[in-house]
């Protein structure tokens, strides 16, 4: 049985519980989510991107923001601006679908999980979208990867009661899979 924790998470909750202390990759990865967290839709306007971004700045913990050189935050909106452009994730934040962004929920087993974006595509039809810096050299961590999103579509299905896809999003390659 999956329980609904909570429906959504203010700014100052989700802000809140970045950790300062993180890797060079985990801050930019923080700060990935966070950009995304303030990007509701894209409709072609690179202004969307670049006031998410700024707000992300404006949110971040100071012991994260000062890591941050001018360098990395360009990086980061370059890595937004070139995987909106494709097709295939511009069409994931679309002005047409209803989406909900860093919701947490309780699994089966009780645990809290964060899951990045949740787009209605139709009334009947949901895709659980996870953020992730870049796809891992690693097999066993993408397998991970692949089994978080299995988790998070369980639930949202069970929360939700509609067909439910799961996606992942590697920013940093631009790449996009789902996820059965």
């Amino acid at each position: 049985m999956v329980n609904l924790h909570t429906l959504a998470l203010d700014s100052h909750e989700f802000f809140g519980s970045l950790r300062p202390n993180v890797s060079y990759e985990e801050l930019l990865g923080e700060f990935l989510h966070l950009c995304l967290f303030h990007l509701e839709f894209y409709d072609g306007r690179d202004d969307l991107i670049e006031k998410a971004v700024k707000t992300a700045l404006t949110n971040l913990p100071s012991a994260m923001k000062y890591r941050l050189e001018d360098d990395d935050i360009k990086k980061v909106r370059d890595w937004i601006h070139v995987a909106l452009k494709s097709p295939k994730i511009g069409s994931k934040f679309s002005t047409y679908v209803r989406n909900l962004r860093e919701w947490e929920f309780l699994d089966g087993e009780g645990k809290v999980v964060r899951i990045d974006r949740i787009n209605f595509m139709t009334e009947n039809n949901v895709d659980v979208i996870e953020f992730k810096l870049k796809e891992p050299s690693d097999k066993n961590i993408e397998e991970g990867y692949r089994q978080q999103i299995r988790g998070y579509v369980k639930i949202v299905r069970e929360v939700f009661k509609r067909e439910t896809v799961g996606t992942i999003i590697y920013f940093e390659d631009n790449e996009c899979f789902e996820i059965q």
